[in-house]
């Protein structure tokens, strides 16, 4: 059966319902043919069992036909009226007519002995009629006397009359265990056709039960690799590697194809929705963090039980410094020999932020790193450096360690994170820029305010100097204005700024055409001998100049 099995296993499910479908039909076709076969031999020995009785009524007839030749014969001896003998002759004629006809039918003897007795009985029964035609005869011609003695001599008609009945009876019995033997027959026949057709019939059954297990069970298999496949996909697991990876050489391998197509595909897209999902999620949580140290911590908190992190550190590029800045990490404590601060090409991380690609190391060193925990420490079976681009502008590096390979799917979300968490960290740094933006101008407006303020104070004294000043100058005007002698003010370019009216007057100036003019060129432009003097040898000029008082008697 296991023979059966994979032989039918191996043709295609077309061919197999052919095979199958023949073999049942031929199964079918040969009961039938039996069963038509054994009915024929029933009819057949049902047909010889009836010719055999009848056979055996037309035997019967024949001895009442012989005994009732007899009784008309003595009739015929024995009576004196004429008219009862003609009458008796009549029925002798149809009696031996019967016996005739009863020979010359077909009697079916179906043994060697039937048909000896049989055809004795013909010979015999030929020279009684001979013998009976000629009683006839006589008997007809009122010769009564010769028909009684070919009745009654030795070897006469009731001699053969006797010998025929003998014959007939022999020839009865012959029949009778004929019919005896042939409906025994029938019966047995029958029977052993009853029990032939029940074994056959109940062979053709268990042989198609059999033969529609090993389908069933050729069928069963690829069936249920179908229905495990389309199970795991609506329970989001993984099938079996032995039923997705099985071949068939039929129609079903066809829909396991279309099936693992579609497991393929769904796997993809729940990836995939996975994938977007925790970007989004975690997305929005970095969205919501300000500082970079707390982003750090945020983004290595939550990525770790999604890609099966064992360890991690986050590295911030300071672009001021040229130089990487430890700035969070996840499941690692501080060591006196963990750098701080990296340099650009400086280990995997310097590497990494100088090419930026990722580094991926498998199976590194025993004493490379531990990832430890509260019952042991063990090493990593991956180290995976990641660099934090975003505009072709390095923002940070992060090392991951775990036992588990990163696969497409942890590297595709990390690769998704990483510009979100680059964008996050140039805005936290856009940020911070502001804020000291923000500190530095509010710290230059209380200054300036200050300034204004000390400003507003000065312009409050000097315009109350100026007042003071005003008052101060008009009262010396008042005075000036009261002096009989002439007093001229000036500035350092030698201009006259102000003069009593003794001062212009006395030069024969108004007060308009006076002020205003230069001094020098004015009233003191010669000596008193006439000569022109220069403004350089002008005392008036030289005490504007110094400030030093200066006395002169011309």
């Amino acid at each position: 059966m296991i023979q059966a099995t994979s032989l039918l296993g191996k043709l295609s499910l077309r061919s197999r319902m052919v095979w199958t479908f023949s073999f049942m039909l031929l199964m079918g076709t040969a009961f039938t043919g039996l069963i038509f076969w054994q009915q024929h031999q029933g009819h057949l020995l049902h047909n010889q069992t009836e010719s055999c009785y009848l056979s055996l009524s037309l035997t019967e007839s024949l001895r009442i036909d012989l005994s009732q030749a007899d009784l008309y014969s003595l009739k015929i001896i024995t009576l004196q009226d004429p008219l009862d003998r003609k009458h008796f002759t009549r029925e002798l004629q149809q009696a031996t007519q019967r016996i005739q006809n009863t020979l010359s039918a077909d009697l079916q003897c179906h043994t060697h002995s039937a048909r000896q007795i049989k055809n004795t009985l013909a010979q015999q029964y030929s020279l009684y009629m001979q013998q009976m035609a000629q009683f006839i005869a006589l008997a007809n011609q009122e010769r009564i006397g010769e028909a009684r003695q070919i009745l009654t001599r030795p070897l006469g008609i009731q001699m053969n009359h006797r010998q025929v009945s003998e014959l007939a009876d022999q020839l009865r019995e012959q029949l009778k265990t004929s019919s005896e033997q042939l409906r025994s027959l029938a019966k047995d026949t029958s029977q052993r056709a009853e029990v032939t057709i029940l074994i056959v019939f109940s062979s053709l059954v268990i042989i198609g039960a059999i033969l529609a297990k090993i389908t069933i069970n050729t069928v069963r298999h690829p069936i249920k690799s179908i229905r495990v496949i389309l199970q795991s996909l609506m329970t989001k697991e993984a099938a079996p590697s032995s039923l997705t990876e099985a071949k068939y050489p039929d129609e079903v391998e066809q829909v396991l194809a279309v099936t693992r197509e579609l497991s393929h595909e769904l796997k993809q897209v729940e990836t995939q929705r996975w994938i977007k999902t925790n970007i989004s999620e975690i997305s929005a949580e970095l969205q919501q963090i300000r500082e970079a140290q707390e982003l750090s911590q945020c983004f290595l908190t939550r990525i770790a039980p999604l890609i099966h992190l064992g360890q991690g550190v986050f590295y911030r590029f300071d672009s001021n410094q040229e130089q990487l800045l430890l700035l969070g990490g996840y499941a690692f404590r501080e060591r006196k020999h963990l750098q701080q601060t990296l340099a650009i090409g400086e280990g995997l991380i310097g590497q990494c932020a100088l090419e930026g690609e990722p580094i991926i190391l498998t199976n590194p060193p025993d004493d490379y790193i531990k990832i430890r925990s509260g019952l042991g420490a063990a090493s990593p079976t991956q180290i995976a450096v990641f660099p934090v681009i975003h505009n072709h502008r390095l923002h940070a590096v992060i090392e991951l360690a775990s036992f588990v390979p990163f696969g497409s799917t942890e590297q595709t979300l990390i690769e998704g994170l990483l510009p979100i968490l680059a964008m996050n960290l140039e805005i936290i740094e856009r940020s911070d820029k502001t804020q000291q933006l923000l500190d530095e101008s509010r710290e230059q407006a209380e200054k300036m305010q200050r300034q204004t303020t000390r400003l507003e104070e000065q312009t409050l004294e000097m315009e109350a100097q100026q007042k003071e000043i005003k008052q101060a100058e008009e009262r010396s005007r008042l005075i000036l204005r009261s002096v009989k002698s002439g007093v001229v003010g000036l500035d350092t370019k030698g201009d006259i700024t102000f003069a009593n009216p003794s001062a212009y007057e006395s030069l024969g100036y108004v007060e308009a055409e006076f002020v205003g003019q230069h001094f020098q060129s004015l009233v003191h432009y010669a000596d008193v001998k006439g000569h022109k003097l220069t403004a350089e040898s002008s005392l008036i000029h030289q005490t504007t100049q110094d400030g030093i008082a200066r006395n002169s008697d011309e």
